[in-house]
């Protein structure tokens, strides 16, 4: 990943001041994308591919278990984390049994934390 192009992060969150804290953490270790809906980030994902989403698990409608089910189902190969402070919710703890979400973060999260943890998955698929 070292020599290759950086490493592709959609950042998903309906708040705007937890959507750029987001951006930041990733900014100097990837490429940065971010969205404030599920809608949204679909429609982000068709024009450019991620390696993976990171993404509030209160999206709303779609939520954020809906988000990470829909581009797991079209890009297999996306990594996926929610972030999330209902960590013990029964369709997240399903969604994560079944594959669809790699990782589950408990809010508050340090930044630096989310970043090692996600350029670290990204890192696992693909090497």
């Amino acid at each position: 990943m070292a020599d290759g192009p950086p490493p592709r992060i959609l950042v998903v969150d309906d708040e705007l001041y937890n959507r750029d804290l987001m951006v930041r953490t990733f900014a100097r270790a990837a490429e940065v994308v971010a969205a404030a809906d599920a809608t949204e980030a679909l429609a982000v994902l068709e024009r450019w591919p991620a390696d993976a989403l990171v993404s509030d698990l209160a999206l709303g409608r779609p939520s954020g278990v809906e988000l990470a089910r829909a581009a797991r189902a079209r890009w297999p190969r996306l990594r996926v984390v929610v972030v999330t402070g209902f960590d013990d919710e029964p369709t997240l703890v399903a969604a994560q049994a079944a594959g669809v979400v790699d990782e589950v973060i408990a809010k508050p999260w340090a930044p630096q934390a989310l970043r090692a943890r996600v350029l670290a998955l990204i890192a696992a698929a693909a090497g």
